[in-house]
Protein backbone atom coordinates (compact mmCIF):
# COMPACT_ATOMS: atom_id res chain seq x y z
CA UNK A 1 0.00 0.00 0.00
CA UNK A 2 1.62 3.33 -1.01
CA UNK A 3 2.51 5.62 1.87
CA UNK A 4 1.91 3.00 4.54
CA UNK A 5 4.36 2.70 7.41
CA UNK A 6 6.08 -0.54 8.35
CA UNK A 7 7.71 -1.21 11.69
CA UNK A 8 9.91 -4.00 12.99
CA UNK A 9 10.59 -4.57 16.66
CA UNK A 10 13.35 -6.55 18.27
CA UNK A 11 12.04 -8.27 21.36
CA UNK A 12 12.64 -11.27 23.53
CA UNK A 13 10.21 -13.81 24.90
CA UNK A 14 10.60 -16.70 27.32
CA UNK A 15 11.23 -19.99 25.58
CA UNK A 16 9.74 -20.02 22.11
CA UNK A 17 6.65 -17.86 22.73
CA UNK A 18 6.09 -15.70 19.64
CA UNK A 19 3.44 -13.93 17.56
CA UNK A 20 2.56 -13.90 13.87
CA UNK A 21 4.98 -12.41 11.32
CA UNK A 22 8.09 -13.15 13.33
CA UNK A 23 11.61 -14.32 12.78
CA UNK A 24 12.83 -16.36 15.72
CA UNK A 25 16.48 -16.35 16.74
CA UNK A 26 18.30 -18.72 19.01
CA UNK A 27 17.97 -18.96 22.75
CA UNK A 28 19.69 -16.27 24.79
CA UNK A 29 21.83 -17.09 27.85
CA UNK A 30 19.05 -15.91 30.17
CA UNK A 31 16.55 -18.44 28.76
CA UNK A 32 14.67 -15.95 26.57
CA UNK A 33 14.57 -16.08 22.77
CA UNK A 34 15.20 -13.08 20.56
CA UNK A 35 12.45 -12.51 18.01
CA UNK A 36 11.88 -9.90 15.32
CA UNK A 37 8.24 -8.92 14.82
CA UNK A 38 6.91 -7.04 11.79
CA UNK A 39 3.85 -4.83 11.81
CA UNK A 40 2.23 -1.98 9.90
CA UNK A 41 3.21 0.78 12.37
CA UNK A 42 4.64 1.25 15.86
CA UNK A 43 1.23 1.80 17.50
CA UNK A 44 -0.32 -1.29 15.89
CA UNK A 45 2.69 -3.43 16.73
CA UNK A 46 2.60 -2.26 20.35
CA UNK A 47 -1.11 -3.10 20.52
CA UNK A 48 -0.46 -6.66 19.40
CA UNK A 49 2.54 -7.13 21.68
CA UNK A 50 0.70 -5.65 24.69
CA UNK A 51 -1.48 -8.76 24.76
CA UNK A 52 1.57 -10.78 25.75
CA UNK A 53 2.04 -8.67 28.89
CA UNK A 54 5.28 -9.37 30.72
CA UNK A 55 5.80 -12.39 28.46
CA UNK A 56 7.57 -10.13 25.98
CA UNK A 57 10.13 -7.36 26.34
CA UNK A 58 10.55 -4.99 23.39
CA UNK A 59 14.19 -4.02 23.04
CA UNK A 60 13.80 -1.67 20.07
CA UNK A 61 12.64 0.59 18.48
CA UNK A 62 11.94 3.20 21.15
CA UNK A 63 8.65 4.17 19.49
CA UNK A 64 7.18 0.72 20.16
CA UNK A 65 8.43 0.83 23.76
CA UNK A 66 6.81 4.28 24.18
CA UNK A 67 3.48 3.04 22.80
CA UNK A 68 3.61 0.04 25.14
CA UNK A 69 4.21 2.36 28.11
CA UNK A 70 1.24 4.50 27.04
CA UNK A 71 -1.01 1.44 26.67
CA UNK A 72 0.11 0.17 30.09
CA UNK A 73 -0.62 3.54 31.71
CA UNK A 74 -4.08 3.70 30.14
CA UNK A 75 -4.92 0.16 31.27
CA UNK A 76 -3.56 0.78 34.76
CA UNK A 77 -5.67 3.92 35.03
CA UNK A 78 -8.78 2.03 34.00
CA UNK A 79 -8.31 -1.22 35.92
CA UNK A 80 -6.30 -0.31 39.02
CA UNK A 81 -9.39 0.91 40.88
CA UNK A 82 -11.65 -1.33 42.90
CA UNK A 83 -14.83 -0.62 40.89
CA UNK A 84 -15.41 -0.60 37.14
CA UNK A 85 -16.07 2.74 35.47
CA UNK A 86 -19.78 2.40 34.70
CA UNK A 87 -21.18 4.50 31.83
CA UNK A 88 -23.36 7.45 32.86
CA UNK A 89 -27.01 6.56 33.37
CA UNK A 90 -26.47 2.99 34.55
Amino acid sequence: MPGSAHTSATSRAPGTQAAARVRVGGPLPDGWTEVWVDGPAAKALAGHLAGLGAGVEVLEPPEVRQWLARIAAELTGMYAGEEPHAPHGR
